[in-house]
């Protein structure tokens, strides 16, 4: 369950009972648990898209993220950043 007014989810088991909750993920807006087997999750406040593990883990990107805005009228394409190096 999203729960964007306290920056969590919920995970809850098929007969309703509470297994765990995920805090470090931000505020919640939208959820898809897609068929490749991830949650792909919005989070207005930090303006992005998440993708998870089905333990809360934010594995490493890799492929782009097409979302659709209801507000604005408009699809987009997130792609993943390319790490930056630091300078010594």
């Amino acid at each position: 369950m999203a729960d964007r007014e306290n920056y969590r989810i919920q995970v809850f088991d098929s007969e309703g009972r509470f297994l765990k909750q995920w805090t470090h993920i931000g505020a919640p807006w939208g959820l898809d648990l897609a068929s490749d087997g991830f949650l792909y999750m919005s989070d207005r406040y930090n303006d992005r898209v998440l993708k998870l593990d089905l333990d809360g883990k934010i594995p490493g990107a890799s492929g782009a993220i097409y979302t659709a805005e209801i507000l604005n009228w408009r699809p987009q394409k997130f792609i993943p950043a390319k790490p930056t190096r630091s300078t010594p």
